[in-house]
């Protein structure tokens, strides 16, 4: 007779496939990966979270400044101007669209 533990056991994935995950999950490495300096993996890791999601505020404006602070501004306000739409929507994020905002005044006055 199997256990109720082992039943339940035998349908776990032994680790997180990217199926798994969800663009906040994604969005928290993204950031563990920019506090490391890996700029590249980042990058990447924000691309996915907004295939997961591609009206992430947050993701948005993360892949924005990441494109702004390698020096591609016209890049960068496209990106940020959709995460700035994305702020204004559910629920909206007043904070966040304060800190895009800025972040794009920055890149027009350059």
């Amino acid at each position: 007779m199997i256990s109720r533990y082992a039943a339940c056991q035998s349908t776990i994935p032994a680790r997180a496939t990217p199926a798994d995950r969800t663009a906040s999950t994604y969005l928290r490495h993204a950031l563990a990966e920019l506090a490391r300096g890996d700029t590249d993996g980042a990058e990447s890791t924000l691309r996915q979270a907004l295939q997961l999601d591609p009206d992430n505020a947050e993701a948005l404006y993360q892949l924005g400044l990441l494109r702004a602070r390698r020096g591609d501004r016209f890049g960068a306000r496209p990106i940020l101007l959709a995460a700035l739409r994305a702020s204004e929507r559910h629920p909206p994020q007043p904070a966040l669209a304060v800190s895009i905002a800025a972040e794009l005044a920055r890149l027009l006055q350059g």
